[in-house]
């Protein structure tokens, strides 16, 4: 897998984690389906993680905080948590996105670091 396309399924994989913990954080206990969704999620994001590159760690990050939060769900939801949750994942679609926009030169990552 290249780079962009790399990039491009953790972008996504993020932009879906974020739905989900905004959903967890407003209340809404995680179904089985969710917490199965969130172990694939997780599975896929660390087989891409190696060709995305440093600028994937932030939604990776979140995404493993969001399937812990799932798995550990007791009655209520910690709001604090899953707001952290939410502005980790949110932080790591905003580095992403530009990355992966159409007309991205080759050295857009040193504008990541730099």
């Amino acid at each position: 897998m290249d780079t962009q396309e790399a990039r491009r399924e953790l972008l996504q994989l993020g932009e879906r984690a974020f739905e989900l913990a905004r959903r967890f954080r407003d209340g809404d206990a995680p179904s089985k389906d969710d917490r199965s969704n969130l172990r694939e999620m997780v599975l896929t994001a660390r087989a891409t993680l190696p060709d995305a590159g440093y600028p994937g760690e932030g939604i990776w990050r979140g995404l493993q905080r969001t399937s812990m939060g799932a798995e550990t769900w007791l009655d209520g939801s910690d709001s604090t948590f899953w707001d952290d949750v939410l502005a980790e994942i949110e932080s790591g679609i905003d580095t992403l996105r530009p990355l992966v926009s159409p007309g991205v030169s080759r050295d857009s990552d040193f504008y990541v670091v730099g």
